[in-house]
């Protein structure tokens, strides 16, 4: 695959200080050669002069220089990085100074060493950043996300570009998520990638000679988030045959970082990829407000797009088909509703529906009634409560409404909350139903205790089979 991505190089850069207020790199150039025609020397670098000289767009194309670092990339789970190699390719009007590597969008970026954040752009020109190593060479990640998550629409939600507290002057650790992989700037027809870069030591990071990062690629240190990092990242992963997978327990597990957690419980309950702004408050809150991951998991719970969709839809299934509901059948009707559908038309709707007259077909409207109160409640209704409910059928409610009615009560809602929170849990996280075991002991717990609905989501989070379907 050719990356036609270049030029890869930031368009307009700093004259001091920090922020985005930016003038043109040549103007910077123009401004110190005019103090004289031979470079300054202005320091030293391990007893090595490091002369002011502009060589930000000459390539040192023989250098083979390994510098110690740890591999920048940590791909979405299932995907790889496939590295073009392609540093000191001739662009025609320039020689390409990094490296591309196609992967993913919304991977994680890490600082690939220790360091200091010296330039942050976040443009619609384009997102990149470089970090000053403590070695002196200069780290530099272009093409950083500009897209809201499961879109290519350029809107660059600053949730979804820098990780939190990602900015200049900031000091970093390796291994800390420090932005997201994506195809800004002059990437968006290329496909999201990182163009990397090592520049050498220079007064200005602006002016530093790239060398070549292949072979400091080529001996990188695997990945491994850096899990006392701000971002609380937990994964320890590599792209490299000779560095296996392995992953390892940390605050957010299995996710990588706080904004990754957060996008899945929005997406598994609440049916939808959050703005950025619910996420940056939802990093914040589970990074600096004190709020678990479980406490965090349980507010999506308690969320009206669980308790007005999901909860009636939960109660709807058991009343049809009785026992505990599917994921297939709970998911099917919770996006119809989702979808524009009243709960009282799905309601309308199963009652009509192959699957449930395939099971009802010979129910006159007692039979019904009695059908209900043992699907919900588990026992025979009394006389009273089915000569109430066929009264209301003969006399024209449907049985969908009947249904609705019902399921919707003071008194059934009451007696099967518990049941419906720990049945939306395990749906949701798991995208499968509880045993009738799990379903009974979780349910007491949850009637028994305020702790008791987080012990369970804590023991799916951090158990194997929720890291295997997420």
């Amino acid at each position: 695959m050719t990356c036609s991505c270049s030029p890869d190089r930031p368009a307009v850069e700093p004259t001091s200080g920090t922020g985005n207020a930016t003038v043109s790199r040549r103007a910077v150039v123009a401004g110190g050669l005019a103090l004289g025609a031979t470079p300054l020397v202005i320091g030293w670098f391990n007893g090595t002069a490091a002369a002011d000289t502009d060589l930000y767009d000459s390539p040192d194309v023989t250098t083979k220089t390994v510098r110690p670092m740890m591999f920048p990339i940590v791909p979405v789970r299932g995907t790889k990085v496939d590295r073009l190699r392609n540093y000191g390719q001739n662009r025609g009007n320039h020689i390409h100074a990094g490296e591309d590597m196609m992967s993913a969008k919304l991977s994680l970026l890490l600082a690939c060493v220790d360091g200091i954040v010296i330039r942050r752009v976040f443009a619609s020109s384009g997102n990149y950043l470089y970090i000053k190593g403590d070695d002196g060479y200069h780290y530099g990640y272009l093409h950083i996300n500009n897209d809201t998550p499961g879109t290519d629409d350029a809107k660059n939600p600053p949730a979804w570009a820098f990780a939190p507290g990602i900015v200049e002057g900031v000091r970093v650790k390796r291994g800390q998520q420090i932005a997201w992989v994506g195809d800004s700037g002059n990437a968006e027809s290329a496909g999201s990638h990182l163009h990397f870069e090592i520049r050498k030591p220079n007064s200005k990071w602006y002016w530093a000679q790239p060398i070549s990062p292949t072979p400091s690629l080529d001996a990188a240190a695997p990945a491994v988030v850096n899990s006392g990092a701000s971002n609380g990242n937990t994964t320890t992963t590599t792209t490299s045959p000779a560095h296996p997978i392995v992953a390892t327990p940390g605050p957010f597990a299995p996710f990588a970082t706080a904004a990754l957690f957060a996008t899945q419980q929005s997406r598994d309950f609440l049916g939808r990829t959050p703005t950025s702004s619910w996420t940056a408050k939802a990093v914040k809150d589970l990074t600096s407000g004190g709020v678990s991951p479980a406490r965090f998991v349980e507010r999506q719970v308690n969320d009206p797009a669980v308790t007005t969709v999901v909860n009636p839809v939960i109660r709807l299934y058991q009343g049809y088909f009785g026992g505990i509901p599917s994921w297939s059948g709970v998911s099917y009707w919770v996006n119809v509703v989702r979808a524009g559908t009243s709960l009282d038309s799905a309601s309308n709707q199963i009652a009509a529906s192959s699957k449930f007259k395939s099971i009802s077909a010979k129910d006159d409207n007692a039979a019904f009634a009695r059908r209900v109160h043992v699907n919900l409640y588990g026992v025979p209704p009394s006389a009273k409560v089915v000569a109430e409910m066929k009264l209301l059928l003969d006399r024209g409610l449907t049985r969908g409404g009947l249904m609705r009615a019902v399921c919707e009560s003071t008194q059934y809602r009451a007696a099967s909350a518990h049941r419906t929170r720990v049945l939306t849990v395990y749906l949701a996280m798991l995208h499968r139903a509880p045993t009738s075991s799990q379903l009974t002991a979780r349910a007491a717990a949850d009637a028994a205790s305020s702790s008791g609905l987080v012990a369970l989501i804590e023991a799916i989070r951090t158990g194997s089979e929720y890291r295997a379907r997420t």
